[in-house]
Formats: C-alpha cells, structure tokens, sequence
C-alpha cells in the first residue's frame, strides 16, 4: 500500500510556460511537436484547472549561462548557436524577459502555430557541417532549426525556474511540460533533445542546496543523458522505468546499469517488456519507488512524464491507457510528500500522439500537483470543438480511455517482467 500523504503536506503548485515554447520545432514532418503544450493548456483551461496566480512564465534575461555550463561544454553550446544562425530571413528572434506574456495560455493556438512552421538550413563558419554532426545536429533525430539555441535554452530556464521555485517555496510543487528533455549528453544532441533541462536543474540544485535528488524517469525511452551525466553522483539516485532497450532507442537502461564509484547502487533500472499494461506496469512502479525512497532518503524529487508509453504511441510498443496516467503522479506525489518535504518538481518528456493522448495524460499531472485530483470528466466541448478539425483521428471524449482489450500475451509479459522487478528489488535492498 501507498504511505499516507502526510496531514498539512499539501502546498500550491505552479504550472510553468512560455509562449516560445513551441517554438522547440525541427520541422513539420518531425515526431517532436511542442504545438502539444498548447493543446494541454486548452483542456486545462476548458476544464478549469489553472487560476492566473498559479501560472509562472520563465523569465531568460533573469538566467546567465552558468547553470548550463555546469552540464553542458563550452564548444558544444557555441556549435547549438552557431547551428541556429542563419536561418529563414525574418525569423523572428525569442523575446527575453517578458514574463507577463508567458500567462497568456489559453487562446493561442492557431495564429502561434502558423509562426512556428520550420524548415531546415545550413549553419554558418565556424562549425562545418561535418562538425555539427559531431555534436549530433543536423541528423534525423535532431535537424537544425532557425533560433535552437534561444528555445532549448528557454527550456533550461523554465526547468531551473521549477527548480528554483520549490527550494524557496517549501512544501510547493512545480510543474514544467516544456521540460523533460532526457537525452541529451554533455557534448552531443540526441533523441530529439538539444539541452538536457533536467540535468541542468539537478545540477543546480546540487550546487546551490546540497541536497540529495531522486530522479524519477517515467518515460518509454530510457532516461540516458540524465543517468550519464550523474553515473558518479551520489547525490543524485535516477530511477528509469522503460521498455527495454532491445527493441527500442537508446538501447540502454539495463538492470546492472547502477553507477560507478560512490554512485554505485543509485542508478536503478527497470526494463519491461513491450506490450506491458496498466496493472503491471502500476505494480512494479509502486514498488520499486517505495523501496527507492525507503533506501535514498531525498531532499528534492524531480521526475520526467514523458507520457509515450501509451498504446496510441506511434514510437514505441508499451500498452497502458490514461488510466496509468492518473495513477503515476499520484504515487510520485504521495511519496514526494512523505519523504521529500514535498519540494516536487515535475517535468514533461516524450509523447508523439500530441491530439489524443498528451493532453488528458499531462491534464491528470497537472490535476495531482494542484490538489485537484480528477477521477474522470468528460473532454469539454468547447476543446472538441476547436481542436478536432485539426486533429486527423477522432478525440476521445472523456479524460480516462475505456478498457482496452488484454494483450494475447500477458501472462508471459508479466512473467518476464517480474523477473527483471525481482533482480531491481534485489539491489535496493
């Protein structure tokens, strides 16, 4: 069973955003597509979740680009700028500082999609192309775009502003959907991921509390740039808990992946088997993060929610419905309070059915951290309305998915994956 939420632990919760956000686009055909957030803040709104003084907007003038350079090498974040130079003529530039702006959530949608259409180019001197490569822009996974730089730095700050805000704020949650982007290394972009805001946030609050961080990774893809960037830190424990890496991107997160030197025994892994569903995943979920809080004992929680493991998702092959989606921050929630003072920062991640999927699942996180946890509703219609003739499959019209049919091969998913969960207890012990 879960551990009771502690009486009195339930502080207010701020949803962080930025109009620029979308702007984090490498091209229409590409999987990634920040237009999302603007369809979460529709029902969010359409629901009436979010009051104005729970909105804060990420304010870049207010950050210099130490924090980043704490993760991030020197050469590396001058070849993102470089690579961003030099774009569409007119591109207009992000605007620092405007922080009344990033309130303005609700109605931005179509003319804010229309200025985000993005199409690729060649950076200038001084990084060839052959350079660019190095650093892992200008492949597949990561295109260059006009400005990459100002809006992957845009999402930094909006993950130190969470990250910020839940230190001086005790008790509080923040929540940042913009964030999440898990892949990213030191010196090289991968998976869709320019800068790593999570790394940079975890950083931060190392160097300027001294605290001790779980890193919960709640994504279908491992979380390898976080795990790589902390594999010698003890003071950062990462939990993943993914479809594993023989069938899918990055190919790693496997069980005896568990750190180096003092870091040994703070990395913890869960691969599952594709086709995993609500109930398995729920279980193991539970039980490896409570054994994980039990043995780490953290100041600080931070968790990514990439909400990709849905069966809608068009990249990989895990099986749960947004039935999970209400169920993980609960958990996360509940022990964060109980362990962690409640300083709670959450952060987006992947997704790739932006239309039916990441709206209701990240509605249900947003939901938790305020207090204002949904059991279901109905998807309003106004949201219907505006967002279906768009969208190129229908909306479903409630927040929970009706039951799904099982999976023919459950009974051997299950059996593999307690076997992966057994070898995890194993080591948190």
């Amino acid at each position: 069973m879960w551990p009771a939420r502690p009486v009195g632990s339930g502080g207010r919760a701020v949803l962080i955003h930025h109009p620029d956000l979308i702007r984090y686009r490498f091209h229409d055909e590409h999987p990634f597509d920040q237009r999302r957030l603007l369809l979460v803040l529709d029902l969010l709104e359409a629901l009436g979740l979010v009051a104005p003084e729970e909105r804060l907007a990420p304010d870049p003038s207010a950050w210099d680009e130490e924090p980043l350079l704490r993760v991030h090498g020197a050469r590396y974040v001058e070849a993102v700028k470089a690579a961003g130079r030099g774009g569409r003529a007119g591109t207009p530039p992000l605007i620092p500082g405007t922080a009344g702006e990033g309130t303005e959530m609700a109605g931005a949608g179509d003319a804010a999609v229309d200025e985000v259409e993005a199409e690729p180019h060649t950076a200038p001197a001084p990084f060839s192309a052959d350079d660019l490569l190095d650093y892992g822009l200008g492949t597949e996974d990561v295109p260059i775009f006009p400005g990459m730089h100002e809006v992957a730095f845009l999402t930094v700050v909006g993950a130190l502003t969470g990250a910020r805000y839940i230190m001086d704020h005790p008790g509080h949650h923040a929540v940042f959907l913009g964030g999440g982007l898990h892949h990213a290394f030191p010196h090289k972009a991968s998976g869709f991921c320019i800068y790593n805001d999570a790394a940079v946030a975890i950083r931060y609050l190392l160097d300027r509390y001294d605290v001790r961080v779980l890193y919960i990774d709640t994504d279908a893809h491992h979380g390898d740039g976080v795990q790589a960037i902390f594999y010698r830190e003890p003071r950062v424990m990462t939990v993943s808990i993914h479809e594993t890496g023989r069938y899918l991107f990055p190919g790693t997160g496997h069980v005896t992946e568990r750190g180096e030197g003092p870091a040994f025994g703070t990395k913890v892994n869960v691969p599952l088997e594709p086709f995993t569903e609500d109930d398995d995943y729920l279980a193991i979920l539970e039980r490896v993060l409570v054994a994980a809080f039990e043995r780490f004992r953290p100041d600080v929680v931070v968790s990514q929610h990439g909400v990709d493991a849905h069966r809608y998702d068009p990249l990989t092959h895990l099986a749960l419905s947004t039935r999970a989606y209400r169920a993980i921050p609960r958990l996360i929630h509940t022990l964060a309070d109980t362990y962690a003072g409640g300083r709670w920062l959450a952060l987006g991640g992947g997704g790739y059915d932006l239309f039916r999927v990441v709206p209701r699942a990240w509605t249900f996180l947003w939901a938790e951290a305020a207090h204002r946890p949904l059991v279901d509703a109905e998807v309003p219609a106004v949201f219907l309305d505006r967002w279906q003739k768009k969208a190129p499959v229908p909306l479903p019209r409630r927040l929970l998915d009706p039951p799904f049919p099982p999976i023919p091969r459950r009974k051997a998913i299950r059996e593999k994956n307690a076997v992966v969960l057994k070898r995890v207890l194993e080591f948190l012990r």
